[in-house]
C-alpha cells in the first residue's frame, strides 16, 4: 500500500470520515484527500497528527525501506530477547551450526500461522506470474498481474489490520467490583505477529499511545478505561493527562444530568446517548468534547419550539460528520 492508502485503510476500518479525522489531526480535509489520492505527501509532522488521531504509530503510515539486511537484524534480536525466536539446522563436527543448513524460526504460533499463509499467498503469486509471463495476449497477462497485486494486498491488509487496537476490554469482560477509572500501564506488545511482520522498526523504538474507551452500563453513568504504552516517558505526565481527560468526561456529564426536568428533555437526551455509546467507543473522546460541552451547556427549559428546532438542527450536523446515527428518543 501507498502512504495514502494506509491512511484511507486505517480511517475507514475505524469507521471515521474525512473530515472528521480532519478535525481530529487539525489538518484541513482538502490536505486529508490530497494525501489519500497519493496527489500529495505529508510532512513528518503531518504523519503524526494522522496516526496519533487514529490512534497508532506513526510508523505504520510509513514505507518501509531497509537498504541492506544488516537493518533488519537488531529487530529480530529484540524478538529474540523476548524468547520469541530459536534456531534450527545441522551442526559440524564442531557442534555448530552450518550456515548451509541454519533456519530462524518463532515460537509464537500466530507468527507461524502468518508465514503459512504468507507462504501459501506467495507460491500462487509465483505460479500466477510464470503463467503470465507465457502469455502473448496483452490484456489476459495484465488481469492476470492484477490478481497478483490483489493477492499482494490482501497480505498486506493482513499485516496492519492487526494493529489497529491493542486492549479492548469489552463489557464482559469487565468485573462486578470494577472501579469508576482504571489507567494500566503495558509494556511494548511485541509477541504481535503483526507488529513485527508488518513493520519491524517498530519492536525496537517506543511505543507510546493513549486510548479511552467508555463503557456505558446504564444511561447516565459513564466508566472509561484508560491505556497507555510507554518505555521511556514520563508516566506521571502521561497519568495526569489521562485523569484530566477523565475529569473532564464527568464534568460533562454531570452536567447534562442537570438537565434531566421534562419527559421531552430527558428523551432528547437518550437519543444522544446513542451519539456517546458511538463516540466514544471510537475513541475520539478529544473530539466529542465540544459537542458534549455544547449540549451540557444548553438550556433546555428556556427553549421556545424554534429554538429546540435549531439547536437539534446544530447538533444534527455535528454529529453528521461522524457518520453516527442519532435518535433523539424516537422523534
Amino acid at each position: 500500500m501507498t502512504l495514502g492508502e494506509k491512511i484511507k485503510y486505517y480511517r475507514e476500518i475505524q469507521k471515521i470520515g474525512q473530515e472528521h479525522l480532519a478535525a481530529l489531526s487539525h489538518i484541513s480535509v482538502s490536505a486529508i484527500r490530497k494525501y489519500e489520492s497519493g496527489e500529495r505527501i505529508p510532512k513528518e509532522s503531518q504523519i503524526e497528527k494522522i496516526a496519533y488521531a487514529l490512534h497508532i504509530s506513526p510508523i505504520s503510515l510509513q514505507d518501509i525501506h531497509f537498504d541492506s539486511f544488516l537493518e533488519l537484524l537488531p529487530y529480530l534480536y529484540e524478538i529474540s530477547k523476548q524468547g520469541g525466536i530459536y534456531f534450527t539446522g545441522d551442526k559440524g563436527s564442531d557442534g555448530k551450526y552450518t550456515e548451509e543448513s541454519l533456519s530462524i524460526r518463532f515460537t509464537d504460533p500466530e507468527y507461524m500461522s502468518f508465514f503459512k499463509d504468507w507462504a501459501d499467498k506467495k507460491d500462487e503469486c509465483d505460479k500466477i506470474r510464470s503463467a503470465a509471463d507465457e502469455l502473448s495476449d496483452p490484456t489476459t497477462k495484465e488481469l492476470m498481474r492484477g490478481r497478483v497485486r490483489d493477492i499482494e494486498n490482501e497480505i498486506e491488509s493482513t499485516l496492519v489490520s492487526g494493529r489497529i487496537i491493542d486492549n479492548i476490554y469489552s463489557e464482559s469482560e469487565i468485573p462486578a467490583n470494577y472501579p469508576s477509572k482504571h489507567i494500566k500501564e503495558t509494556t511494548p506488545p511485541l509477541k504481535e505477529y503483526s507488529d513485527f511482520v508488518g513493520v519491524l522498526n517498530t519492536l525496537a523504538r517506543t511505543s507510546i499511545k493513549f486510548e479511552c474507551y467508555g463503557i456505558f452500563e446504564r444511561i447516565w453513568e459513564p466508566q472509561a478505561i484508560f491505556t497507555f504504552e510507554a518505555e521511556s516517558l514520563d508516566k506521571e505526565k502521561l497519568s495526569s493527562y489521562a485523569e484530566d481527560a477523565y475529569a473532564k468526561f464527568l464534568f460533562y456529564f454531570d452536567e447534562i444530568k442537570k438537565y434531566k426536568v421534562t419527559t421531552e428533555a430527558f428523551a432528547f437526551q437518550q437519543g444522544l446517548t446513542q451519539y456517546y455509546r458511538y463516540i466514544i467507543k471510537d475513541r475520539v473522546l478529544a473530539t466529542a468534547l465540544g459537542t458534549i460541552q455544547k449540549i451540557a451547556e444548553a438550556d433546555f427549559e428556556s427553549f421556545n419550539d424554534e429554538e429546540r428546532n435549531a439547536f437539534e438542527t446544530e447538533i444534527e450536523h455535528e454529529l453528521s460528520k461522524y457518520d453516527i446515527p442519532i435518535n433523539y428518543g424516537g422523534k
